[in-house]
């Protein structure tokens, strides 16, 4: 069983991953280019042997046309950066949004707003005003803790429990419309229809539960470290309550889960930066 969540009724796109590409080179390019480019997509996953993708190799990212096209390309360390920096983005937001901090224009790798940092008390930063504090030895005010329920939880890669709890959608078909295969082009891109390259997501019907894509388009990086069978090892006599193979620094494969427009799927060059939690 998984505990109840929130989750992205889409693939994240290319005009997402974009404004996070471009916050990075902001932040980091002069002192830091290293960050930035390890951020930026493997752009030659398009490239094949016998065919001239090299339109897909220089525009996909980056062409308006393509901004509403999935992002691939990204690994699993990627996808989860990213997670990252959308929670430091959507927190410092809400800080602005309550009066609490006046947006600066102008961060800079020193003293730009990070969740973590601000928590541990070692961020440089400056509020604009604080929490009050009924602590008889403090000046009246303190500093924002999470309790105080103004921060939202990390955004991260879901587990492939949570991927397939979210996919069913409730149901117990073979697909979350059915069991009539004949209408999977109704509902995802996959290499029958897709032509062989992706499409813009949120194009086909949503599952009951209103997520696009779950059984197309591009594959998706799951937050487990993958193992072969791995289910064995849970308990059969009773349920596992956040069932979870984390990785660690020396499980490297990762799962990645959903259908994908390629006839076969390569993880570097199929999957979704991510479909955050």
């Amino acid at each position: 069983t998984v505990s109840s969540f929130y989750m992205d009724e889409t693939e994240v796109s290319n005009f997402s991953y974009l404004e996070y590409l471009y916050w990075t080179n902001r932040i980091f390019g002069t002192d830091y280019p290293e960050i930035y480019y390890l951020a930026l997509p493997d752009t030659l996953v398009w490239r094949e042997k016998l065919a001239y993708n090299e339109p897909m190799v220089d525009y996909y990212l980056r062409h308006p046309s393509y901004r509403d096209y999935p992002v691939v390309g990204i690994n699993w360390l990627q996808a989860n950066d990213f997670c990252a920096w959308r929670t430091d983005r959507v927190n410092e937001m809400i800080l602005i949004r309550e009066g609490l901090l006046d947006h600066n224009p102008q961060p800079s790798s020193s003293d730009y707003f990070s969740t973590d940092t601000y928590l541990s008390g070692v961020w440089q930063g400056q509020l604009k005003s604080k929490m009050p504090s009924s602590d008889p030895n403090a000046d009246g005010q303190r500093e924002i803790r999470m309790e105080d329920g103004i921060f939202l939880p990390k955004y991260r890669l879901p587990t492939e429990a949570e991927w397939e709890y979210a996919c069913r959608a409730g149901t117990t078909t073979a697909y979350s419309f059915g069991d009539d295969g004949s209408k999977s082009g109704e509902y995802a891109w996959f290499a029958g229809n897709s032509e062989e390259v992706t499409h813009k997501v949120g194009e086909k019907k949503p599952n009951p539960w209103g997520l696009h894509d779950m059984h197309g388009n591009v594959a998706e990086w799951c937050l487990d470290h993958y193992k072969k069978d791995s289910y064995a090892s849970f308990p059969t006599d009773r349920a596992s309550i956040q069932p979870v193979l984390l990785p660690t620094n020396t499980r490297f494969s990762h799962v990645a889960r959903g259908g994908s427009w390629a006839p076969t799927i390569s993880a570097s060059g199929t999957c979704a930066g991510s479909r955050t939690i």
